[in-house]
């Protein structure tokens, strides 16, 4: 095997493991999946809308994400890794070695991806999940994916995130 041969295989091994990495879960109720966990908007969908969706700020305290919207917040665990690594990009820190979400943002930079911004919810379900809203070459895409990881990516090149409205009003814990 030559050299550019070897490079294209792993640039798609890693393509399908950052993939497989970023996607949340495999099915969700009412998404138009199409095979992978890049899927296209309805036609009747504004790609851009973040109605029923309000900013938010975010805290990490350990493995607790906590998403805050005008005096009430939300908590979501996540895995120490996954926090581990939010922690690096909050303090602006870099290891040695890559983490994944230096590889995701490496990659993003690299295939000229541009995130436009972050929309948490919870699934039927009852779990958080995340779309990421990017777009490629003038393509609008969607990636389901978990929210830390929509989050490292908002952090990092610096989108907004939202979270659903509803979550706040049925979940919210009254904060100020």
């Amino acid at each position: 095997m030559n050299h550019d041969k070897v490079f294209d295989f792993v640039v798609i091994g890693l393509l399908v493991l950052v993939v497989i990495g970023v996607g949340g879960y495999l099915f969700k109720t009412n998404a138009d999946f199409t095979g992978s966990f890049l899927r296209t908007f309805d036609l009747n969908e504004d790609p851009l809308s973040t109605e029923g969706f309000v900013p938010i700020t975010v805290k990490l305290i350990g493995k607790d994400l906590t998403f805050i919207h005008n005096c009430k917040e939300v908590s979501a665990a996540i895995t120490a890794e996954r926090a581990y690594g939010l922690h690096l990009i909050v303090q602006k820190r870099t290891l040695v070695r890559p983490t994944t979400y230096d590889l995701l943002n490496d990659l993003i930079e690299g295939f000229e991806i541009k995130p436009h911004f972050a929309k948490i919810y919870r699934n039927n379900d009852g779990i958080y999940v995340a779309d990421l809203v990017v777009e490629q070459e003038g393509k609008l895409l969607k990636i389901d994916t978990r929210p830390s990881d929509a989050l490292a990516i908002a952090f990092k090149n610096g989108i907004p995130a939202y979270a659903e409205a509803k979550a706040f009003e049925e979940d919210g814990k009254t904060v100020c």
